[in-house]
């Protein structure tokens, strides 16, 4: 399953911490989600199943986040449930909106630095409201932007939700918390 990263993989990951290179962003995560269709307000993590020594101390790592909820596996997959964590529930909500340049300047920078990216580039243009992304999507639309308008679409809650019931899967570790 290869996809293309959705918006929460983008803006939503980054509240568990670390850095894209922890969270295999680039080699082994297939997305990150807000929800499944059984669970609700809450961060998916999907992977690839992968037995590699580098994955299953991962695996372990994650198992011990105080935000980890439960996980699931398939023969191709493992999934990772986390509760939002603490402090980021209204960036949370934000985000569901669509509203990127209202998150608090602190989220702002920290996802510029879970994507190794700078204010000048395209997540930076986003969360910044750059006058240069408004001026290129307003000649690519051909259409006047408002100042207050965000310069990102709003997440489609079908590519933001991971459906379990379209997969065969075990639940896999629950905190027991």
């Amino acid at each position: 399953m290869v996809l293309k990263k959705n918006k929460s993989s983008k803006f939503i990951l980054p509240m568990l911490g670390g850095m894209r290179r922890l969270f295999f962003y680039d080699t082994l995560l297939v997305n990150c989600y807000v929800g499944t269709d059984i669970d609700k307000d809450c961060i998916v993590l999907v992977y690839t199943y992968s037995n590699s020594l580098l994955f299953n101390k991962f695996e372990k790592a994650v198992l011990r986040l105080k935000s980890f909820l439960k996980a699931y596996e398939t023969n191709e997959y493992v999934i990772f449930i986390f509760n939002i964590p603490t402090g980021y529930k209204e960036e949370y909500k934000k985000f569901i909106n669509g509203k990127y340049s209202k998150f608090l300047l602190d989220y702002k920078l920290q996802i510029l630095e879970f994507h190794d990216q700078e204010i000048e580039d395209t997540l930076g243009q986003i969360l910044f409201k750059s006058e240069k992304r408004r001026t290129l999507m307003e000649k690519t639309l051909d259409a006047n932007i408002s100042e207050d308008s965000e310069l990102y679409s709003i997440p489609e809650m079908k590519d933001e939700i991971f459906n379990l019931k379209s997969i065969n899967y075990e639940q896999h570790f629950e905190n027991p918390a």
